[in-house]
């Protein structure tokens, strides 16, 4: 289902690219992308719908000089993460930004943003305005964005559990860090 959803929003960006195969050869790190990992549980003709996935997802993140190793990996660790497939390449878009800015791994911001995302059952989404607010800890004390994500993982299950809103949360670790 995510590749159906994902050809139909992203088939734009392709320009109508008429000849698949044409615009593959072009690009050599089509030969590179670790499809199975990305495409293990769709049944049929992986090789076609991969292909045509990998292609319009390099011209998405080109524009950002994102490899295609790191995309497909991203998404496929947005999705293991909990991410509903239909929103794990939005989602995956916010991480990398986030973790370009942030100056961490990818699977970093991935873990850290599903991590409130899942604890405090919002939707997928919310990515962005979490990432907004990862940034505004980060700015507000002297924790980097990778050691709140880290963080996250370990406290934000037990607050929100305890009913501490994630605000409350990031503004207190903000807080703990600046003194």
């Amino acid at each position: 289902f995510f590749v159906f959803h994902f050809v139909n929003q992203y088939w734009q960006e392709s320009k109508g690219v008429q000849d698949l195969n044409f615009f593959i050869q072009r690009d050599p790190q089509l030969s590179e992308c670790p499809l199975n990992d990305l495409f293990y549980s769709i049944d049929g003709n992986i090789e076609q719908v991969g292909n045509l996935l990998v292609a319009l997802l390099l011209k998405k993140f080109k524009r950002n000089n994102t490899a295609a190793t790191e995309v497909t990996e991203s998404i496929r660790s947005s999705i293991s993460a909990g991410i509903d497939a239909t929103k794990a390449l939005d989602f995956t878009t916010t991480a990398i930004k986030a973790a370009k800015a942030g100056f961490v791994e990818t699977g970093t911001a991935i873990n850290g943003i599903s991590t409130i995302l899942n604890s405090y059952g919002l939707a997928a989404e919310k990515a962005t305005e979490i990432s907004d607010k990862l940034f505004a800890a980060q700015s507000s004390g002297v924790a980097d964005f990778g050691q709140l994500s880290g963080a996250m993982e370990k406290i934000a299950p037990a607050a929100a559990s305890a009913g501490v809103s994630y605000d409350a949360l990031l503004a207190s670790l903000a807080a703990l860090t600046s003194a």
